[in-house]
Parts: C-alpha cells; sequence; structure tokens
C-alpha cells in the first residue's frame, strides 16, 4: 500500500493561507504579523491532511533545527524526568522536538552526547547532568561551543550559562517551619547521600538551620543526617537521634521508615510525623498519606522554555550571573498531622 506525500502548498491551500505563511508557521518561526488563529488552522489542516515535514532539508538549508538537547541521569530525582516531561510538551507547543541524552555517572558518556548534539547543529541544551562528586566541576565547560544552555539546578563550579534551580533553601525552611509549628522539635534531615555535597545539599542544610534560629529553637548537629549507606541500615543511627520528625530523600525511604518505625513499635505521625523530600504522584495512596515537596515541575520547565526561547528569538546573549530559584509547593498531610 502506498502513501501519497502531502505538500506544504495542499496545507496552505487547505488553511486559506499564503505559501510563505504555512512554511513559517510549520517551521516554527515567531510571526508577528500571523494571529494565533492562522496558526491554529495551518496546524490542524497540516494534521487533518497528514502533512509531515522534510526535517533534514530544513536543517541543510538552515544550517539550525528545531531541536533542543537535554541531557538527564538515569538515576536523577523524580521532578527531574517530571521537568522534562513538560518541556517536551512546552517544545512540541511551538514545533520544536527535545533530543535526550541519558547517563549516569559517565563522564565519557557525556561527552559523546555533547559530540552528537555539535554534529546534529543542535545549538539549544539543557544540562540536567552535572553534580557528579568525582567530575561534576568539569562538566560545565564541555558547553563552551554551545551558545544557548540552561542548567537544571546549580553546577559545582560558576558556569557562563543561565541556571534554573528549585529554591532548596526555602524549601527545607519552610518544611522545619511547618513541622516546628506542628509540636515537631528534633526534626532529623537523612534526605541527601553524603557524597553528593553540590550547592543544592549545603543550600538545603542552611535552610534547616535558619528555619530552628528563626523559630528560637537549639539547633542540633545530629538534625542534619545525609547517609552513605542505605537508609535501612542507617536507620539504628537515625533513631538513636531520638526523632518526633524525619525528613527523607524519597517516598521509597518514606515506605521503609513506615515498615522501620513499626517494627520498633513507633506509630506515625502520633509518635514520629514523616516528610518525603521528593513527593510522588502516588504519595497520596500510602496510609497514611505522605506530606513533602512538591518540585512544581511546570513552573521550573516555562523559566527553562522561555530563557530558550528569547535566545533563539532575541538573542540576547549569555549571562553569567543569571539564576532563577523556584520554590516547591508543600504538601501537609496526613504524615504530619
Amino acid at each position: 500500500m502506498s502513501y501519497k506525500k502531502v505538500t506544504l502548498k495542499e496545507v496552505a491551500k487547505e488553511a486559506g493561507v499564503s505559501l510563505i505563511t504555512a512554511s513559517n508557521v510549520m517551521g516554527g518561526k515567531n510571526l508577528n504579523h500571523a494571529s494565533k488563529e492562522t496558526r491554529e488552522k495551518v496546524r490542524a489542516a497540516a494534521g487533518k491532511l497528514g502533512y509531515r515535514p522534510n526535517l533534514a532539508a530544513r536543517q541543510l538549508a538552515s544550517q539550525k533545527n528545531n531541536v533542543i538537547g537535554m541531557l538527564i541521569d538515569s538515576g536523577a530525582p523524580a521532578f527531574y524526568r517530571d521537568v522534562m516531561k513538560e518541556l517536551e510538551q512546552l517544545a512540541n507547543d511551538k514545533n520544536w522536538r527535545l533530543q535526550v541524552g541519558i547517563v549516569h555517572e559517565n563522564m565519557n558518556s557525556i561527552k559523546q552526547y555533547v559530540d552528537d548534539f555539535l554534529g546534529s547543529r543542535i545549538d539549544h541544551i539543557i544540562c540536567a547532568t552535572h553534580n557528579y562528586p568525582e567530575f561534576g566541576s568539569k562538566v560545565p565547560a564541555l558547553f563552551e561551543s554551545f551558545s544557548n544552555v540552561v542548567f537544571l539546578e546549580e553546577p559545582f563550579v560558576e558556569t557562563k550559562f543561565p541556571v534554573i534551580a528549585s529554591d532548596h533553601y526555602s524549601n527545607y525552611f519552610n518544611a522545619v517551619s511547618g513541622l516546628i509549628k506542628r509540636g515537631r522539635k528534633r526534626i532529623v534531615c537523612c534526605a541527601r547521600r553524603n557524597a553528593y555535597q553540590d550547592p543544592s545539599y549545603f543550600k538545603a542544610r542552611d535552610g534547616v538551620i535558619d528555619a530552628y534560629k528563626s523559630n528560637n529553637i537549639s539547633f542540633e548537629e545530629s538534625f542534619w543526617l545525609p547517609f552513605e549507606s542505605s537508609f535501612t541500615e542507617s536507620f539504628p543511627e537515625i533513631l538513636a537521634v531520638k526523632p518526633d520528625a524525619l525528613i527523607v530523600s524519597k517516598d521509597a525511604d518514606m515506605f521503609r521508615a513506615l515498615r522501620l518505625l513499626k517494627k520498633a513499635s513507633l506509630k506515625v505521625p502520633q509518635d514520629i510525623a514523616l516528610f518525603s523530600a521528593n513527593l510522588s504522584e502516588y504519595a497520596e495512596l500510602a496510609d497514611p498519606a505522605f506530606s513533602g515537596f512538591s518540585y512544581n515541575a511546570k513552573e521550573l520547565a516555562k523559566h527553562i522554555i522561555e530563557h530558550i526561547w528569547k535566545k533563539i528569538e532575541i538573542d540576547q546573549g549569555r549571562n553569567a550571573d543569571w539564576v532563577k530559584y523556584v520554590k516547591a509547593n508543600l504538601i501537609w498531610s496526613e504524615s504530619t498531622m
């Protein structure tokens, strides 16, 4: 069975617009003279007729393409993947695509993806894989050949490119303050592995300490208890602090905590409140339902893509000092009542 290739001229005729307007809309160009209704008509006509643009020809003609490269770690926090999902939709709305490179603690893999992006003439990059203890400080330099790069979370070293980061200081400050208001004064934070002492690690710790200060309660060093081994192996050390609340790294550790606390004849939230530093969409299904951070993935993605578009449309250049912090939403539920 053969298929007839639909031309751009047919799309223009179906939409009732000029060939130039149809070409510009399908090419993702910013049209001041074309209304939103016109752009929607062209895209609807393309969808109806089954039009598929020749991306290879477009790249050869313009030396550019409508692709944003993104690097992400396969073990990244869940909210990174939520941000990626939102970015894909936002890019698609403008007839752009994401080309994703997935790595895991491998500098050579990152270099290979950077070479792939350069070879494919991709100049718009989102980096969400750079805070590795062994070589993270070397990653930002790999992107010097690109003009349009945004980092998700602050890297170990200063970068010439913008950074979109969750406001870890405010997130932890507000979480600890909220727990204190709920009568919890011995809050143990075991939310990050000790090896990953990146900027967000120290901002979170400062937020915890300042929350205690602002509430006129003494902060003990044992309240900040990141662990290198598994949560289960570290649990006796955690209980030795005699906490009345725990902030754990993710929902998986919340479930582990529920099981381990039950074995220790401790109840949630009566004896110990539980708060997740990386709340998943299934948190409300737990018993008791989990409290925690919802990292506002839509807001993070919006700021990232807005900067990408500004650089594409305005060519505003690099801004070495530009950092945007986005606060997480705090979800208070049964595990902290």
